[in-house]
């Protein structure tokens, strides 16, 4: 399922006095994104990625999160391409389309993540707890982190809520 990301701008990094900023997040600057586009509205599940490629990525076993709708993971850029490949060969050979996929860029992802906020998250802040696994009520409902995850691994797709973009 493939969600519309409208054109605009934005302001990709983190500024120097943000909480929990790592060196590499900056320096802020503007970005235009001139074009729509459309991005996955989730990871690639496990089960999509079986269904084009027939085994696990790499040939490891997932562990960590397993079933059709958990996402794939241990996925390199080789991997990643290499499904693309697939998955557009399949569009074609189908006549589902003109539809070409490929991997988002660096802003495009940032963008699409951020979906018109300037905040830490796209939620908002969240500065009135910590940043070790404490909730604000907010964090939770929103995105998987050490607070939430008493049961380590990867979670089902689609089970928080989505940015402003979907």
């Amino acid at each position: 399922e493939l969600v519309r990301i409208p054109a605009g701008s934005f302001q990709m990094g983190s500024p120097d006095t943000e909480r929990g900023r790592w060196s590499a997040d900056g320096p802020v600057h503007t970005v235009t994104i001139g074009y729509d586009f459309y991005m996955g509205k989730y990871e690639v599940t496990q089960g999509q990625w079986l269904a084009v490629m027939e085994t696990s990525p790499g040939g490891y076993e997932w562990d960590y999160g397993v079933g059709s709708e958990y996402p794939a993971y241990n996925v390199s850029w080789d991997d990643a391409q290499a499904f693309i490949t697939a998955v557009n060969a399949h569009i074609t050979t189908t006549g589902q389309g003109p539809a070409t996929l490929r991997l988002p860029s660096e802003a495009e992802w940032e963008y699409a993540c951020r979906a018109g906020t300037q905040t830490r998250f796209h939620f908002g802040d969240s500065l009135g707890v910590d940043d070790n696994c404490e909730d604000d009520g907010e964090r939770s409902q929103y995105m998987w982190y050490c607070g939430n995850n008493t049961t380590s691994g990867t979670k089902p797709v689609g089970g928080l809520l989505p940015n402003g973009f979907g």
